[in-house]
């Protein structure tokens, strides 16, 4: 008999299934003729990687058993940034902190995992400048997907 473990990781963090293949039997045998309780045991990590399993578990007098280990792999989850809106400055001022908010924190994380700032279009004439990413990163663990904002630079008021 021979045990293949499919895994596959993505969506919230974590998320996997397990298929087990057997083959080999003979005499009209299946599953049932085999003892004991199949498991699985993966390597130790939450991050993004791969990761080894073995199985475990099946007895039998009748048959050698062969489990072929696999991979489990954990991708990255995305993490929504959202720009605010109605985020602006008046010609010649400086620029303000852009602010935004995050969604899609996985594993107990939240925002203290950010680093950076978002940044804007360059330009300093009235106008309108796309918001974007800059700097902003959440570590490996984290895909960054931007739903932007316009940054809006007004004209200055003559006296």
């Amino acid at each position: 008999m021979t045990w293949i473990l499919h895994v596959c990781s993505n969506l919230s963090y974590i998320f996997c299934y397990r298929r087990v293949v057997y083959n080999g039997f003979v005499n009209g045998d299946d599953k049932s003729a085999l003892g004991g309780t199949f498991a699985f045991k993966r390597g130790v990590g939450e991050n993004v990687g791969t990761y080894p399993i073995t199985g475990s578990g099946y007895t039998s007098n009748n048959y050698t058993i062969n489990y072929i280990k696999g991979t489990m792999t954990i991708t990255q989850a995305t993490l929504f940034i959202i720009a605010d809106a109605n985020q602006l400055k008046v010609y010649g001022e400086k620029d303000p902190q852009l602010t935004y908010s995050a969604a899609g924190f996985v594993n107990g994380d939240d925002s203290n995992i950010l680093n950076g700032n978002l940044t804007r279009a360059s330009g300093e004439d009235a106008g309108i400048y796309t918001i974007t990413l800059g700097t902003l990163n959440a570590g490996a663990n984290y895909l960054l997907q931007l739903e932007t904002a316009d940054f809006i630079i007004e004209k200055a008021k003559q006296e």
